[in-house]
């Protein structure tokens, strides 16, 4: 009986200590990670000062201005306001910390011919990441729109890093022209950008914060009909007649497009700083001599190129976009000059610009010559010349080119 017990007793022993064992194995030790990021956060200083002129006229054309209140003529009369607004957290910025985008607004109201307004601001790094800027500016200085003239100290070229706490000084100057209107109030908004350190790029650093870039195309005018090509160059068929001179071209027309992809980063107001492209259509062809400016030209507006982009014809070339019905156009010696002062163009939108053209030898000798190249290839073979057709645009400090060519074949 003593054995039996003492056997028991070794057996709950041996169990509490195997017991025992596993708590120690099965024991956990826990990390617990915490990461706080960053802020890039720019504002505009809490004070800022408006120091406001009478010009009166110096005999050149031009004016000598004096400050209001330091002389018994400079009267105060017109009235300068300056709205500092902040803009955070924007979308479809460069990165994921937003692009930062600082507007100085600035309202002149009972102005009048020789009245300016300047005012004085700075610029504060309030967050807690280093930034580079201003590597946008816009619009540049000077600007005018005719009515009023904007002269400012805030370029690119001061584009520095900024520490936390750091600031930078601008002024911008607003001057009433004689051509201003009565009764009226000018608005003129002033953007500027500032992008954290290590992914912005200043001027002379190479890069940059975005760009616009430019697209060449030609086709023909029915939507879907793209021209053909060959070495990878569209062509088009321009008959010889048995007199010697030029006929007619198949197809009648060619359509040439011109694509500028908004890469910036953010949306281009034209309202602001007005848009213009321009074209140089190739030596011997124009538009056509009759008929209304949409029927020789059409600008359209797309948040993306519609799938059947550059044949989009001509009859109703922005179809999926938005057609701009306010453009202004000029043409003379084959430049045809298109701006566009609305609406705003949307950050990776693009802008399409469809140019009918024709043949303008039609009918005139053929030079000796002047078919000057020839392919021996198939699929098409013969002379042919080329047509280099190139296209600027330009919207404030930004600009873009683009040329490319097609065939004309001896027929």
């Amino acid at each position: 009986m003593n054995k039996k017990y003492a056997t028991a007793i070794a057996t709950a022993m041996l169990l509490l200590t195997v017991a025992t064992a596993f708590a120690l194995w099965a024991d956990v030790l826990k990390i617990k990670l915490t990461a706080y990021t960053g802020s890039v956060d720019m504002e505009f200083g809490d004070t800022f000062t408006i120091t406001e002129y009478v010009g009166f006229p110096d005999g050149s054309g031009g004016w000598n201005f004096v400050q209001e209140g330091s002389d018994p003529e400079a009267k105060d009369v017109g009235n300068c306001q300056a709205e500092l607004v902040e803009v955070e957290d924007e979308e479809g910025s460069l990165s994921s910390s937003g692009d930062n985008d600082l507007d100085l607004k600035i309202t002149v109201t009972n102005a009048y011919p020789g009245y300016k307004c300047s005012v004085t601001f700075n610029v504060v790094n309030t967050g807690t990441i280093p930034v580079k800027g201003p590597v946008i500016v816009i619009p540049s200085s000077p600007w005018t729109d005719g009515n009023i003239l904007v002269e400012h100290d805030i370029t690119t070229a001061a584009c520095t890093q900024l520490h936390p706490g750091d600031t930078q000084r601008f002024q911008v100057n607003v001057t009433t022209l004689q051509a201003a209107s009565e009764s009226t109030t000018y608005t003129v908004q002033i953007y500027l950008r500032y992008d954290q350190w290590n992914e912005a790029e200043c001027p002379g650093e190479g890069g940059g914060a975005g760009e616009l870039s430019l697209s060449k195309y030609f086709t023909r005018s029915g939507a879907g009909d793209p021209l053909p090509t060959d070495d990878g160059y569209p062509y088009i068929d321009i008959q010889v007649r048995n007199d010697g001179r030029f006929g007619q071209t198949n197809p009648d027309h060619v359509i040439m497009v011109v694509a500028l992809h908004n890469q910036l980063g953010f949306a281009m107001d034209t309202s602001a700083t007005s848009l213009q492209i321009v074209d140089q259509l190739p030596d011997g062809w124009g538009l056509p001599t009759s008929g209304s400016w949409d029927s020789k030209v059409k600008v359209c507006i797309f948040n993306t190129l519609p799938s059947n982009f550059p044949d989009i014809g001509f009859d109703n070339p922005c179809s999926g976009g938005t057609q701009v019905t306010s453009a202004s156009f000029s043409y003379s010696g084959g430049t045809l000059t298109v701006t566009i002062n609305e609406p705003t163009v949307p950050n990776n939108g693009y802008v399409v610009v469809v140019i009918k053209s024709v043949f303008t030898k039609t009918g005139n000798p053929v030079p000796p010559g002047y078919f000057d190249q020839t392919d021996s290839s198939p699929p098409h073979t013969g002379n042919y010349r080329l047509f280099t057709n190139s296209a600027s645009a330009t919207w404030g400090d930004y600009t873009a080119n683009v040329a490319a060519s097609f065939r004309g074949y001896e027929k």
